[in-house]
């Protein structure tokens, strides 16, 4: 086991494929001295350094125009102007379920979930709008409300999407075997020129089918996928099913995605690459194969032949398992992969992140940074050593991961959703938040991750759902998490190993290095892009 941080853990499960395929930016230098600064303003300041100890200490700040220093932006941290206090929160009497996230182009979020009316007892999906700064958006639907209700049979949202023209498609499952797709005008209209009357009905005769998610191609064409259970046969393994509709809803007679490999699987998530690749994720449910799931097809649904479509379990660890629930791609074409990891040996559930080549191929150096040797693969993440499961993952234009989860709080033992970041290497980015992680919590509420996206800006916006069956409180809730400002901040002396200083709010930072030798100390760090290096004079003590 390798620690990964104070409280967070990371293992290398070995991986074994089971299918048919088994800027450095620039730097100025700044000579030596006790602080550098740049044009921008911002400065790295030595207070002390422990030649015992081997503790350096200092400030990091950023001065104003009128010459004053304030405390950098941190990652991790709410963003204050974002509904109150960072979260924006609509509560209500009826039993309520988050389950997808989406932001619109003008910025409007999105959220898609479950209701049972308190009043009448029926339950269907809805969708709820907010302004880009967190509050109730009322000019939405009908006071800012989508409702999709059926009285004969029960109806689950599944997943949201948004199209090039700002068109919102809801995908649901309806009773047990049939998916509908909706969509909606950008103000929350149904729209009837999509399908019949604004509505896409699937199902077959044959396959009993259950939403996975809903993604766009490149040429605007939609995908769907989902699990297909043999209805005439129920000894015959699930299956990854796929469909495509054109921009009206009509059906695409020549795509077929029908994936199977005798193992019973079940399809969670999507993703569509620039090519117009279909890249789905799941989970495998029998028991010699318990592992997570990954297909990619053609545009056309036909597998990929250049791509290990498979199975991966952790072949010398069969007691640990792994449920696929959500995928993302980095613009390199690399795949990452996030869910649940179970340990049957000792009972603990993890958030895991795994990455794969552009082939396929589990990329074993991630979790490593480029010093150390061996590679990981893929990493779990424990906050506080505490239960986690992953919901949803997602990747900044500088390459670092945000991966969505619930863990339990450590004092109330509440339920709580939290955001953790990865660096572009795959290991825990200890500047962002507390200890890696934000934390969204509430001592009242138990707290679970739905979904989470990145807007322009890259700033994080999840949203998660609230209860409390004791108070019959329910609630969804969206928060907004800062992903910019201090990007990296190293201290290094007389080694080749620089060391992650931990900054606080107050801008103050500390490190502590193996030794402390007399000659020089190098700091650098990178702010919104920019670099900053210095040397400071260790004095002999």
């Amino acid at each position: 086991m390798i620690k990964m941080g104070p409280n967070s853990t990371a293992h290398r499960p070995d991986f074994f494929l089971f299918g048919t395929f088994l800027t450095l930016l620039a730097i100025t230098l700044f000579g030596c001295g006790d602080s550098s600064s740049t044009a921008s303003g911002f400065v790295i300041t030595v207070g002390s350094v422990g030649m015992a100890s081997g503790k350096v200490t200092g400030m990091f700040a950023i001065y104003g125009k009128e010459g004053s220093p304030v405390p950098p932006t941190l990652p991790g941290v709410a963003d204050k102007s974002f509904g109150t206090d960072g979260v924006a929160v609509f509560e209500t009497k009826a039993e309520i379920e988050a389950k997808a996230l989406a932001v619109q182009h003008d910025g409007r979020l999105l959220v898609a979930g479950d209701l049972v009316s308190e009043e009448t007892g029926l339950s269907g999906a809805i969708i709820m709008a907010f302004t880009e700064s967190g509050v109730r958006d009322t000019s939405f639907g009908e006071d800012g409300l989508i409702a999709f209700v059926d009285p004969a049979m029960e109806i689950k949202a599944v997943d949201l999407a948004v199209q090039e023209d700002g068109r919102i498609l809801l995908l649901l499952n309806a009773g047990d075997s049939l998916i509908v797709v909706a969509r909606y005008t950008l103000d929350g209209m149904v729209d009837p020129g999509f399908g019949d009357e604004g509505l896409v009905v699937l199902g077959t005769n044959k396959f009993g089918l259950k939403a996975g998610a809903v993604a766009i191609q490149p040429n605007q064409e939609i995908v769907l996928v989902a699990t297909a259970k043999d209805l005439q046969d129920p000894t015959v393994p699930s299956l990854f099913a796929g469909f495509r509709r054109d921009k009206k809803g009509y059906a695409d007679e020549g795509f077929e995605l029908f994936w199977g490999l005798g193992t019973d699987l079940v399809a969670n998530a999507l993703t569509i690459q620039p090519d117009g690749k279909i890249v789905v994720v799941g989970s495998s449910l029998t028991p010699e194969y318990l592992g997570y799931a990954q297909y990619r097809g053609l545009p056309d649904g036909s597998p990929d032949p250049s791509f290990e479509s498979g199975v991966l379990y952790d072949k010398k660890n069969p007691q640990i398992t792994f449920k696929g629930k959500a995928v993302a791609l980095q613009a390199d074409g690399k795949i990452l992969i996030s869910g649940e990891s179970s340990d049957a040996s000792n009972g603990e559930k993890s958030l895991f992140v795994a990455r794969q080549l552009e082939n396929g191929v589990t990329d074993d150096p991630f979790g490593t940074l480029p010093w150390q040797t061996g590679g990981l693969g893929a990493i779990v993440i424990r906050p506080e050593g505490r239960d986690s499961f992953g919901r949803a993952i997602g990747v900044q234009k500088d390459k670092k991961i945000l991966t969505l989860g619930t863990t339990t709080d450590i004092i109330t033992n509440r339920e709580v959703a939290f955001i953790s970041r990865l660096d572009k290497y795959g290991v825990l980015d200890i500047l962002f938040g507390k200890e890696s992680v934000y934390q969204l919590s509430d001592p009242s509420l138990n707290i679970t991750a739905a979904d989470m996206a990145l807007q322009d800006n890259d700033m994080a916006v999840a949203a998660a759902t609230g209860s409390d069956p004791a108070s019959g409180r329910h609630a969804f809730l969206i928060c907004r998490v800062l992903t910019g400002g201090l990007q990296s901040f190293t201290v290094q002396n007389n080694t080749d190993n620089p060391v992650f200083a931990k900054v606080s709010e107050d801008g103050t930072w500390s490190a502590e290095l193996s030794r402390i030798e007399p000659g020089l100390l190098y700091l650098r760090a990178v702010y919104e892009g920019e670099a900053v290096e210095s040397w400071v004079n260790v004095p002999l003590q």
